[in-house]
């Protein structure tokens, strides 16, 4: 690497010599201006009449009249003539060449003070080499950035695989990308129209992207799921949220009360859903973003409570959650629990995912194909089809 910044230093160096030598040469140039071309012919005029006077072919009025207009035409193209160039100062050009000079002297001194001049290259293509090998041998390693890298190469090879752009799209939340994610899960839910799940997930990156606000684009996906899965309580619950924003209190609390009242009593969102509805009705609408932000920091630390917007974090917890819990109620699902455990592994953890291997298994005991996409999904290598 040290052989790239010492050419390119060379080559600055050259280019301000080539400049400076260049700049020079004009200011030798401007000392002795050449005459514009137009003065130059006019002159060449006038000293042919003299001639042709001294000759005798030439005199009296006919040669004081065309003298006359060989003097206006050449006053005309004087007065219009370009200014010539004023060149700056020796002075001003050696400060300038003394400038770039330094500051690439500097640029260079500060690599070498605080640059890695003995680590190697480290291409694009050999990073992602690593990273899979590193998917393959200890995949929770592999930072969110790294994991998105790879399933877009995956994305690239299987364009119509919904399941890998829905990982993708976890990946990019947990990178902080939520316009990535949002792109992602428009993908998947394009793929598989019929997955309320997908849906859920473009709205929330999109109000991730949008501050926590629910924009038409987020809104019109709740509503597709919900046409979907008219029982889905993320979607009623972002809908009835919508309705509070748009100024419709009464109905959006409606909404509200009726998620919560169709929720079992140990189900953590309904807790989440009710205290909701009480900070509301205090403050006449929904509360603002600071009290917000801090109720989602205390709805993070209880386990199996859904942030309500904003928090990448959050996001991708509730869509797991609502994942295994629909899985608890309904098991038969091969592709739902493959999502399950992948999810777990790009969430880091382990213990839950132990747990829904070891169900998925007790589930699929006689299905050895889902149980091979599930082995390989718990390792982090691509489920076979």
């Amino acid at each position: 690497m040290i052989w790239f910044w010492l050419i390119a230093a060379s080559v600055a160096a050259l280019t301000g010599l080539l400049v400076t030598s260049r700049a020079a040469a004009a200011a030798r140039s401007a000392q002795t201006p050449e005459e514009a071309p137009a003065v130059a012919v006019h002159r060449r005029q006038l000293a042919e009449l003299d001639e042709l006077a001294n000759r005798g072919l030439i005199a009296g009025e006919e040669l004081a009249a065309a003298r006359t207009e060989a003097a206006r035409r050449l006053l005309a193209a004087a007065e219009t003539a370009p200014t010539p160039e004023r060149p700056g100062s020796p002075r001003v050009r050696r400060v300038l060449a003394i400038t770039c000079a330094g500051i690439g002297l500097a640029a260079l001194g500060l690599y070498l003070l605080l640059g890695r001049a003995d680590l190697p290259d480290q291409p694009y293509q050999a990073r992602l080499a690593q990273w899979n090998t590193l998917k393959d041998q200890a995949p929770n390693r592999l930072a969110p950035q790294e994991l998105a890298a790879l399933l877009k190469g995956q994305a690239a090879k299987t364009p119509d695989d919904p399941r890998v752009w829905f990982m993708l799209g976890q990946a990019h939340l947990l990178s902080g990308e939520a316009g990535e994610a949002s792109r992602a899960f428009s993908r998947a839910a394009h793929l598989a129209p019929r997955t309320p799940d997908f849906e859920i997930a473009y709205g929330e990156a999109v109000m991730s992207y949008s501050e926590g606000k629910i924009t038409p684009d987020a809104l019109a996906a709740f509503r597709r799921a919900l046409a979907i899965d008219p029982a889905n309580g993320a979607a009623r619950y972002y809908i009835g949220r919508a309705r509070i924003a748009d100024g419709d209190v009464a109905g959006g609390l409606q909404d509200w009360r009726a998620l919560a009242a169709s929720l079992p009593p140990e189900d953590g969102h309904r807790a989440a859903v009710l205290a909701q509805i009480d900070e509301v009705q205090k403050a006449g609408g929904l509360p603002p973003p600071a009290a917000e932000a801090q109720a989602q920091a205390q709805a993070q630390a209880q386990p199996g409570v859904d942030a309500s917007s904003g928090g990448q974090q959050a996001f991708i917890h509730a869509m797991v959650d609502r994942l295994a819990a629909r899985l608890q109620s309904s098991p038969d699902d091969p592709d739902g629990w493959v999502r399950l455990i992948h999810s777990y592994g790009v969430l880091k953890d382990a213990k839950a995912q132990a747990a829904a291997l070891a169900r998925a298994r007790s589930q699929f005991a006689r299905r050895p194909d889902v149980l091979a996409r599930l082995e390989a999904e718990a390792r982090g290598l691509p489920a076979p089809r």
